[in-house]
């Protein structure tokens, strides 16, 4: 299994984007997202977000934005609505229905993406909840069409907040690229996050962002952090530049490589 070496990070500073100022549909989604007509020759697999519980598509802005900038075709749907009392008082906020029935609508959208692009397998990149959606898909539904499943500050082995989830982790064919943070106080035990059986066949990197990044124990990398910090999105891109490419390294120097 190939485990993440400490590198030492750039020098670039980053701020998270202002939700208020990004341009979205009469939906509430990014404007950026689901361009139908998206075709790239450097980055040919199309991405698909899946935001976590309590959120929708407009939290994962940063991740969204950068790869948009960077010729990535990104799609993404709000999923998984519940009439309870949370949604009541904030009705934008969507993960908060079962999760088989998200991942049903996740599902549905993942097989629309391939069809109106033509694409065979797809990227998932998956935020807290989103990871388990990302493995309960790959459950029900089969993994030959997923590439890259990530999952930022996910959990794997149960965790004190939510319910042990009983499938196996991983399935055969699929590049796995976990990034967790020991600072992350929702998705508890943090080291759940972690996959540490994966099937033959499956290729896993368990990445602690703060040990492979360098970044000191009193600067805090929270659980939201892990799709808005600068050494976040470094590491995201080298993920879906190179995590598939034999013996390749996790790293947070991807701003200096091509």
């Amino acid at each position: 299994m190939p485990t993440a070496q400490a590198t030492t990070t750039t020098n670039i500073t980053s701020t998270a984007i202002d939700q208020k100022t990004v341009p979205t549909t009469k939906d509430g989604l990014p404007t950026i997202l689901n361009h139908w007509d998206c075709r790239s020759s450097q980055h040919p697999t199309p991405v698909i977000m899946i935001h976590g519980t309590f959120s929708r598509q407009l939290s994962q802005i940063d991740v969204t934005q950068m790869l948009h900038d960077r010729g990535y075709c990104v799609f993404g749907i709000d999923a998984g609505h519940n009439d309870n009392l949370y949604t009541l008082i904030k009705p934008e906020y969507y993960g908060t229905a079962h999760v088989d029935e998200t991942t049903d609508q996740v599902n549905a959208f993942i097989e629309k993406v391939k069809r109106k692009t033509g694409a065979k397998k797809v990227d998932l990149i998956g935020h807290s909840q989103g990871g388990l959606i990302i493995r309960n898909r790959i459950t029900r539904y089969g993994g030959k069409d997923v590439r890259i499943a990530m999952m930022l500050a996910g959990t794997h082995q149960g965790t004190t907040l939510n319910n042990l989830n009983t499938h196996k982790d991983t399935v055969a064919g699929i590049t796995y690229v976990v990034m967790v943070t020991p600072d992350d106080n929702q998705a508890t035990p943090w080291q759940s996050g972690f996959i540490t059986d994966p099937v033959k066949g499956a290729t896993v990197y368990n990445i602690n962002i703060k040990q492979l990044c360098n970044i000191p124990a009193s600067e805090k990398i929270g659980h939201s952090d892990t799709h808005m910090d600068y050494r976040a999105l470094h590491v995201i891109r080298w993920a879906l530049a190179h995590a598939t490419h034999r013996g390749a390294q996790p790293n947070c120097q991807i701003e200096a490589r091509k």
